[in-house]
C-alpha cells in the first residue's frame, strides 16, 4: 500500500484558502497534509488557528514541532537567508527532510526551496487539484478565485486569470 504524498503548507497558504473559503476542502485531499508549529504561531487570527488546529486530531493534519537538537538543525538550515523567518526555514527544512511538495506563496521562499531542489506550488495548484478530485467544480473554482482575488492582490494576475479563463472553457464545454 503506498502513501499518500507528503505536502508541507507555509501560513500563507492557509491564509489564502481561508479568504476564499476552501480550507476545509484542503484537509479532504489525498495527501499527507504537513506544517510546523511555527507556521500555526504565525496564524493571527484565533478562529483561523481553531479550524486549523480541528484537523489535527482527525489525522487530516500534522504539526511538527522540533527536538531540541532539530532545533539546533533547523537554526543552522540555511542561516545564511536572512531574508527568511525561521518560520519559513521550518516548512522548506521539512520539505527537504521528508521529500515532500512545498506549498508556499512567498517568492523569496519558493526560490530559495526550488534552489535547493524542492518541488514547490501554490494556491492555484490546489484550486486545481480541488477540482481534479471533484471536491468543487469550476464555477466553484471561479468564485472562490475571485474572492481570494479581493483579498491578496499578490497573487501572480496573469497566472491567475489564466486560470479563471481555463475553468471558465472547460465548464462551458462540459
Amino acid at each position: 500500500m503506498s502513501h499518500p504524498p507528503i505536502i508541507i503548507s507555509d501560513a500563507n497558504i492557509i491564509i489564502d484558502l481561508d479568504n476564499a473559503g476552501l480550507l476545509d476542502n484542503l484537509f479532504r485531499l489525498p495527501f499527507d497534509i504537513q506544517t510546523t508549529d511555527f507556521i500555526i504561531h504565525e496564524l493571527r487570527d484565533e478562529e483561523l488557528k481553531e479550524r486549523v488546529r480541528i484537523n489535527i486530531p482527525a489525522g487530516k493534519l500534522s504539526v511538527i514541532s522540533f527536538s531540541p537538537a532539530e532545533m539546533a538543525q533547523l537554526f543552522a538550515f540555511h542561516n545564511e537567508e536572512k531574508r527568511l523567518s525561521i518560520a519559513d526555514r521550518s516548512v522548506w527544512f521539512l520539505a527537504k527532510r521528508f521529500n515532500g511538495k512545498l506549498l508556499t506563496g512567498d517568492r523569496k521562499l519558493r526560490k530559495c526551496a526550488e534552489d535547493d531542489g524542492i518541488e514547490v506550488s501554490g494556491v492555484l495548484y490546489i484550486f486545481d487539484t480541488l477540482i481534479n478530485c471533484h471536491l468543487i467544480n469550476q464555477f466553484e473554482a471561479i468564485e472562490a478565485l475571485h474572492r481570494l482575488m479581493k483579498a491578496n492582490c499578490r497573487l501572480p494576475r496573469e497566472a491567475c486569470e489564466s486560470m479563471l479563463e481555463k475553468w471558465a472553457s472547460s465548464s462551458q464545454a462540459s
